[in-house]
């Protein structure tokens, strides 16, 4: 372990039927990569200088919760930086998944190279429908910076 600096996005709660909130896990984790790639091209850095996470239902917001940190022990300021553009952060991490022609996901869109799971259990439209949820969440109340 060592400390960095990161952000988490949360996202309103999964349903509560076991098929739909799989289903719903699925885009989170799409949004989770979506939100990487549009950190690296909106920052100017490597996707290896930025470690990512998600979780269906963190323990500490109680939601659906993607965490994206610098992969640098202090931190050196990439999530900082990629906070700090938000407004221009979260459309870019949508149009990531929109702009791209293919129907079910692709490693242009939704596949990133290192995923522990491998680009397994991604849906490219619940993707979309949980970056939308970000996208216009009415004053952004789940983005917080980590220290």
């Amino acid at each position: 372990t060592y400390e960095t600096l990161g952000v988490w996005f949360t996202f309103p709660p999964p349903p509560s039927d076991e098929q739909e909130m799989m289903a719903y896990g699925m885009g989170v984790h799409v949004a989770e990569h979506a939100l990487v790639t549009s950190l690296t091209v909106l920052v100017g850095c490597d996707k290896g200088d930025v470690g990512s996470s998600w979780m269906i239902l963190h323990p500490d917001t109680q939601r659906p919760t993607v965490f994206l940190f610098d992969e640098a022990p202090g931190g050196v300021g990439i999530c900082e930086s990629a906070f700090e553009r938000l407004d221009g952060w979260l459309p870019l991490a949508l149009r990531v998944v929109t702009s791209c022609q293919c129907k079910e996901g692709c490693p242009s869109c939704v596949m990133t190279p290192g995923c522990p799971d491998r680009n397994a259990n991604l849906d490219k439209a619940e993707g979309i429908a949980r970056l939308r949820s970000l996208q216009f969440s009415g004053g952004m109340p789940g983005y917080n910076p980590l220290r």
